[in-house]
């Protein structure tokens, strides 16, 4: 097996999962980016399929990450943990994921919850790093 099929397996992997984590309600999207805000998966819920496409939003989350790290790094204060912004109409949260240089999106509507979304995210990432390890 060479190592392009190896990363394409650990990708399904990745991206079974995630589409198993749209069940938290209010989440729309989930995906994980590496340092440079390069995708390595997402998935997005069936309801939204048609209203979002990931190949839109990602540079926003791109730009969002850069940004967070270069602040973090303007105030001395570190690398970046995690990125949480409440809006009218819905929440975007960045977490680094424990580990591995890698970062958890989520993307939710008006019904989302973010304590719910903290909890299964510590879940979701645990079920993610022994796939992220394997990258």
């Amino acid at each position: 097996q060479n190592v392009d099929d190896k990363i394409s397996e650990i990708q399904k992997k990745l991206i079974l999962t995630l589409e198993n984590n749209l069940t938290v309600r209010g989440v729309i999207l989930l995906a994980i980016l590496d340092e440079s805000g390069f995708v390595v998966a997402s998935a997005v819920h069936p309801a939204f399929k048609e209203k979002l496409e990931v190949s839109e939003i990602v540079p926003l989350i791109s730009k969002y990450l850069t940004v967070a790290s270069e602040n973090g790094k303007e105030f001395k204060f570190g690398a970046m943990d995690e990125i949480f912004n409440q809006f009218e109409k819905g929440l975007i949260r960045l977490v680094k994921i424990p580990q591995v240089n890698y970062f958890l999106v989520t993307l939710g509507d008006q019904q989302a919850n973010i304590s719910l979304i903290r909890l299964e995210n510590k879940k979701l990432m645990k079920q993610l790093t022994p796939y992220l390890q394997e990258l």
